[in-house]
């Protein structure tokens, strides 16, 4: 990106340079700063290089942009988990953040950089993109409030005004009839990788291009969420020819920001494999989420072993104990289901992160814990077989 130039007559901009409120001041308190002066003398331009970089596009620029400031934000945050407050040198944020230029605000108009204006327990993070906008991201302890403007004035107003923004929204506005139906389609697949309903996203895929229904139930088990909330989707462009486009989205866990689309009658479909662009990441939230239940269901063979001095218990007694644990015959181990097995001295759980992903663990009066892992439910079903696959 190329550096910002500073008029030769005036530095006209203005920024904010006191500090935002302390936190004795409170997360809601009113910011007040006072502006810096025009500058008296014009930055030196800066020296002639062989160098010369690729001119960015506005949305590549404002991605960019964003890009260097969760860095920042990143930084900071390992900054205040160590340290309590986010005061810091900026050489050592600017090494966090890997290598991204960071910036007292009274210097943000001199340089291509991330300003950081910390102030104890409050953070503001302001970055001017190469298109001219800002974006903005202040912290408080009641969270996150994300800014942007054609201004910096406007970013920061916009990011302390507070009414809490957990992201900056989308840059592109659709303007034609095409453009709004595909930002509706990728809204609402949104919601659906944030809600963790496989159907609703499946049903905005082209079916000549994706993969099954079953098939993707197979990755991302119903009820998996994939993204934290569908704040997480930002549309950033979309290019639409003929009865194709291509949309250009930052979308949560999902790596890829280029997403084919194709037009079928009247109606836009996702022009790829679901199973491709969401399985790394469904089968990641899978696993988490069986080992999770696998736990749950631990801790209720235990509870009731604490009573019963036994093992040997029918299943229905955990979900007696239980209500959200589902037991079921092993026949019919499925996601977010759990089988059990007990003798007097040992007690047997399992469950499936997905149709190739067993995981098991063994209770015991004279052991600690036994986990297991196995590719089929026949790996797992007993005892022996189980500590016979044991991991880690």
């Amino acid at each position: 990106m190329a550096p910002l130039r500073i008029p030769a007559a005036l530095v006209s901009l203005v920024l904010v340079l006191s500090a935002c409120a302390d936190a004795s001041d409170g997360a809601g308190s009113e910011v007040t700063r006072a502006l810096l002066p025009a500058a008296e003398t014009a930055a030196p331009e800066p020296a002639t290089t062989t160098t010369s970089q690729p001119s960015l596009s506005p949305t590549e620029a404002d991605q960019l942009a964003r890009t260097q400031v969760r860095a920042v934000l990143a930084a900071a945050e390992e900054i205040f988990a160590e340290r309590g407050t986010y005061d810091a040198d900026l050489g050592t944020v600017s090494e966090l953040a890997a290598g991204v230029n960071v910036v007292a605000l009274e210097q943000a108009a001199l340089h291509d950089a991330v300003a950081y204006d910390s102030h104890d327990q409050r953070l503001t993070l302001h970055r001017q993109s190469a298109s001219g906008r800002w974006f903005c991201i202040d912290v408080t302890d009641a969270g996150e409030d994300h800014g942007v403007g054609d201004s910096f004035e406007q970013a920061l107003e916009s990011c302390t005004d507070g009414l809490q923004a957990g992201g900056w929204g989308d840059v592109f506005s659709p303007t034609g009839s095409d453009e709004a139906a595909i930002s509706a389609l990728l809204r609402a697949l949104a919601g659906a990788v944030a809600g963790g309903d496989g159907a609703a996203a499946h049903a905005t895929f082209d079916q000549q291009t994706s993969c099954s229904l079953a098939e993707l139930h197979a990755v991302w088990p119903d009820g998996v969420a994939l993204a934290a909330n569908d704040d997480e989707f930002e549309l950033e462009h979309i290019s639409v020819v003929g009865e194709r486009a291509t949309a250009v989205v930052s979308f949560g866990p999902v790596s890829d920001t280029a997403w084919p689309l194709v037009k079928r009658g009247s109606k836009w479909f996702n022009n790829s494999d679901p199973c491709r662009r969401f399985g790394e990441v469904a089968t990641d939230r899978a696993v988490a989420a069986a080992r999770e239940t696998l736990e749950r269901g631990l801790f209720a063979v235990r509870s009731i072993y604490v009573a019963r001095t036994t093992f040997s218990f029918a299943p229905r007694v955990l979900a007696e104990l239980d209500a959200d644990l589902v037991l079921v015959p092993s026949e019919e181990i499925t996601f977010g289901t759990l089988v059990y097995q007990g003798t007097p001295t040992e007690g047997l759980l399992i469950t499936a992160a997905d149709p190739d992903r067993f995981y098991c663990a063994v209770e015991s009066t004279f052991a600690t814990t036994v986990y297991g892992e196995g590719s089929a439910i026949g790996e797992v079903d007993t005892v022996a077989k189980c500590k016979s696959h044991a991991t880690p």
